[in-house]
């Protein structure tokens, strides 16, 4: 058996023994190959035994300043390949500990050898089965080397506190991401440097998934994934689940085909623990609760009721914490109680609740124990006891000036573990103007100045428009009306709770509108003169959004809960219209009030689609690859609609006794601002001669900022 006497220093650590010399690693006497980059995280660990190395440390000793690489994801390869040859594993590490968000540390006991002690290692020739009475008995240290040993180990050990307490701090840091737009919402992957982001995509007019690598230059965007809200990972971070077309989606970034995992009328917010269920709110309308759902696909089933007692008009925004097991969420009001608006913890196994913090928007979990929640315009951070569900000590503020869309009770902003926060600040990301365009697509006027608008709805005489504004400041939202003839603005609701979608009378005197004031949203009536106090129209426990008011005055066509739904005038009776497949959309009544268009997502993506009325006899569908919102010519000889891609269609049409559609034909590309939450009902009108359309365009402004990284956010907490 042939031997090899090492007489440099050696490392010996369980069944390894590490030359340091050499760099030779071996395994119970049998040598271990270990590549360059994991023989440098080892030596540096070894150095400093007990102590946590940073992962910007270790990056600075494996890649010199100014090497090009993807720090991140080297790093975490070299970690890996360590763990594999000394058979160690992260979640119950003998060797390598990792320390959520900070770093690394080496934690088996270390036996130095010193110099000139003799020991026998195994060439890579020797048998496996050598009998253990041939092994040679190795030498121990004498009592006298032993002490010397132990007391240089407390010498440096005294060293290792000096230096660590002499270390600079940990600084925080702020830069902006390589994006050129801004991004409507962030998801974190559990890598902790992949981000999936929902921003603009020029080639499809609409918002789509993103994937940005942080600190990477620029991001791709993810296929056939148009019209994404709110997405959240898979726990390998092998997937993205995403909001579309009324469904939950999952897309792999490896590839392959968008699967539906269920229903998801307007999602808001998921979260995916290990065991492969899914925690969602399916629909933001007030009332919904939290369902769970296998990531594989099945029905969902209810998990959570909003507590009407507490003043909680929906659950929303759920994040797994560590065990899987529990989560916590928003339950938000939008009845004008904003001091019902919070944080809670809740549980798969139990109906148990528990109140943490008052928030207006969602929150985030982050290792070791912080919570990051939004509240009076600034993002603060706490630290969070896992065990007893409560915020111990003061918030801190981290950031001011975050994205927020009060209308889901949204903050855009996502933290990792490992001390990144990344936000979408400034306040230009939902800013648009109403205008004027002609049928070839030319700007041709505008309304107001540029704001948050909502739901253009002109009047039938065509001199007054009225929209939903929200005020930036109080984030409160409102029915404005416009005066098209001489240029004046006019606010007509000024209750605290969320007034919207307005509906003009064919007569151009009254407005019928939908308001949260009450437990749920219900149809409201309104002088457009602003004369006397608003009405209740329709109210009962399903939320209602009015889409249009007949020609002859007798009936408002309404959406109540995914159906279409009419009440009569005068004598307010009620009756449904229409009974979705999936979820029905945008109704709008012909001018002789003989048939209504609509848009279905029963095929999987939105469509338009035209029935007859007062009795739904028959289904002619329109438009042939996508469309929303119709509205029709003031003669009933066209029919006009948003494509997928939001270009303005028309499709010839007849009506009366029987009805046809010709084929549909692209005028221009318009550039709405995108959809936010289920109050952005229209987003233009057009005039009865069909020759002029009214958007509420998207306004770029320059204040509207990239997305903004911070790293080692958390070193702000103990500043």
């Amino acid at each position: 058996m042939e031997k090899h006497t090492l007489l440099g220093p050696l490392v010996r650590f369980g069944p390894f023994e590490l030359d340091i010399r050499t760099g030779e690693l071996s395994y119970n006497g049998r040598k271990t190959l270990l590549h360059d980059q994991p023989l440098q995280v080892l030596l540096a660990l070894i150095e400093r035994p007990g102590e946590l190395l940073s992962r910007e440390e270790l990056i600075a000793r494996l890649w010199p300043e100014g090497t090009f690489v993807d720090y991140e994801r080297g790093l975490n390869k070299a970690i890996n390949k360590l763990r594999d040859a000394l058979r160690d594993s992260a979640e119950s590490p003998r060797f390598i500990e990792t320390i959520p968000r900070r770093g690394y540390r080496f934690i088996a006991p270390l036996e130095i050898v010193p110099e000139g002690s003799p020991t026998a290692v195994t060439a890579a020739t020797e048998s496996a089965e050598t009998p253990i009475a041939a092994r040679q008995p190795e030498p121990r240290p004498s009592r006298g080397i032993a002490w010397l040993v132990a007391a240089a180990s407390v010498v440096a050990l005294m060293f290792l506190i000096w230096w660590r307490d002499s270390k600079p701090p940990r600084e925080v840091m702020y830069f902006p991401a390589s994006l050129s737009l801004p991004v409507m919402d962030i998801a974190i992957a559990p890598n902790e440097h992949t981000v999936a982001v929902v921003a603009y995509l020029e080639s499809a007019q609409r918002n789509a998934l993103w994937v940005y690598e942080v600190g990477a230059q620029g991001a791709k965007s993810l296929a056939n994934t148009e019209g994404a809200s709110y997405p959240f990972w898979s726990p390998d971070g092998h997937t993205v689940a995403f909001f579309a077309d009324g469904k939950l989606k999952k897309v792999e970034l490896s590839g392959g085909p968008v699967q539906t995992i269920c229903d998801a009328p307007s999602g808001r917010g998921g979260t995916w623990n290990k065991d492969g269920v899914i925690v969602f709110t399916p629909d933001g309308r007030q009332g919904g609760g939290l369902y769970r759902v296998s990531a594989w696909g099945e029905t969902a089933k209810p998990l959570s009721n909003p507590d009407k007692a507490r003043g909680e008009d929906s659950h929303r925004w759920p994040m797994f914490l560590p065990d899987g097991k529990h989560y916590i969420y928003m339950a938000a009001n939008f009845s004008g109680r904003n001091d019902a608006d919070a944080i809670l913890v809740g549980s798969l196994d139990s109906n148990e609740k528990h109140l943490v913090v008052k928030s207006s928007a969602n929150a985030a979990y982050a290792a070791p124990g912080y919570l990051l929640f939004y509240r009076n315009k600034a993002l603060l951070a706490q630290q969070f006891d896992l065990k007893h569900f409560v915020v111990t000590g003061e918030p801190n503020a981290m950031l001011t000036d975050v994205q927020y869309f009060s209308s889901v009770k949204r903050a855009v902003f996502a933290a990792s573990n490992n001390g990144v926060l990344l936000a979408q600040t400034g306040r230009g990301a939902a800013i648009s103007q109403p205008t004027w365009f002609d049928r070839s697509g030319r700007v041709v006027g505008a309304v107001g100045q540029p704001g948050v608008y909502g739901n253009i709805s002109l009047a039938p005489t065509g001199k007054s428009v009225s929209v939903s504004l929200t005020d930036i400041a109080s984030q409160n939202t409102d029915l404005w009306a416009y005066d098209l003839v001489h240029g004046t603005a006019k606010r007509l609701t000024f209750d605290l709770a969320v007034d919207r979608v307005p509906v003009w009378s064919p007569d151009a005197k009254r407005l019928v509108f939908t308001s949260s004031r009450q437990s749920n949203i219900d149809l409201y009536v309104k002088n457009a003169d602003g004369t006397e106090e608003e009405k209740s129209l329709v109210h009962d426990d399903f939320n209602k959004y009015p889409n249009d008011w007949s020609r002859d005055g007798k009936y408002i066509l309404y959406t109540r809960g995914p159906d279409l739904w009419f009440v009569t005038a005068p004598d307010l009776k009620s009756g449904l219209y229409l009974k979705a497949a999936s979820v029905l959309r945008n109704g709008q009544f012909s001018p002789d009030g003989k048939w209504v268009a609509y848009s279905s997502n029963e095929s999987g993506k939105w469509e338009i689609y035209v029935s007859s009325f007062p009795e739904p006899h028959g289904k002619w569908q329109v438009s042939t690859v996508g469309g929303e919102q119709p509205r029709w010519r003031g003669d009933g000889n066209e029919l006009f609609y948003l494509s997928s891609d939001n270009k303005m269609m028309v499709a010839p049409v007849t009506t009366g006794a029987k009805f046809d559609s010709g084929t549909p034909v692209a005028l221009f590309q318009a550039n709405p601002r995108e959809q936010v939450s289920l109050n952005d009902v229209f987003v233009y009108d057009v005039r009865r001669d069909g020759q002029e359309f009214l958007i509420n365009t998207k306004v770029r402004q320059a204040e509207t900022a990239p997305m903004s990284v911070v790293l080692n956010w958390d070193a702000k907490l103990n500043q």
